[in-house]
C-alpha cells in the first residue's frame, strides 16, 4: 500500500515537471520502505527469541534461606542502580542509613552463609567506611563498580553452594 502511494507521488511529479520533488519522493519512499522491512525483520527476531526464552528448562527450586539472601541482593542492587550518578565519574550518592539498612538486610540474609560471603559483608562494610562524604548530607559517594562486583561475587558464591 505504501509502496503504490509513493510511486503515484513519483508520477504526479515526473508529469508537472517538478524533478526535485520526484527525486526527493522517490527516495524517502525507498528510505521509508528499508525502514519498515527492517523493523519487521526486528519484530520476527524478537518473536523468534521470546519463544526461545519460554521453552528455557526452569531453574531449580531454592531454599527459603537461598532465596532470601537473593532477594536481599537484589534489592542491593536495584537500590544502587536508581543511585544518583555523580557527574564523569564511576560514583553514586547513597544515603549512609539506607546503605546500613540494606546490609544489615544482607547480614540478616547471609547469616549462615559461606566464609567467603562473610568476608564480601566486610567489603562491603569497609566500602561504606571508606566512602567521602557528601557535605551538608547524610548521604555518601560511593564506586558502583566496586559494589556490582562484590554483589555478582555473593550471587556466585550463594549460587554454588546450592
Amino acid at each position: 500500500m505504501l509502496a503504490a502511494g509513493v510511486g503515484a507521488v513519483f508520477v504526479v511529479s515526473v508529469a508537472e515537471g517538478a524533478w526535485i520533488i520526484a527525486a526527493f519522493s522517490g527516495i524517502s519512499g525507498l528510505v521509508t520502505i528499508r525502514s519498515l522491512l527492517r523493523t519487521s525483520k526486528v519484530a520476527a527476531d524478537a518473536s523468534k527469541a521470546l519463544v526461545e526464552l519460554e521453552n528455557l528448562p526452569d531453574s531449580p527450586p531454592m531454599s527459603g534461606e537461598q532465596s532470601e539472601a537473593l532477594a536481599a541482593i537484589d534489592e542491593f542492587d536495584e537500590s544502587i542502580f536508581k543511585a544518583y550518578g555523580i557527574p564523569f565519574t564511576d560514583q553514586v550518592r547513597l544515603d549512609r542509613r539506607k546503605f546500613h539498612r540494606l546490609l544489615d538486610r544482607l547480614r540478616g540474609a547471609l547469616d549462615h552463609g559461606p566464609f567467603e560471603v562473610a568476608a564480601m559483608l566486610d567489603q562491603l562494610d569497609e566500602l561504606a567506611q571508606r566512602a567521602k562524604p557528601i557535605p551538608l548530607t547524610d548521604q555518601i559517594r560511593i564506586n558502583r563498580e566496586e559494589i556490582y562486583d562484590v554483589l555478582d561475587r555473593m550471587r556466585a558464591s550463594i549460587g554454588e553452594g546450592s
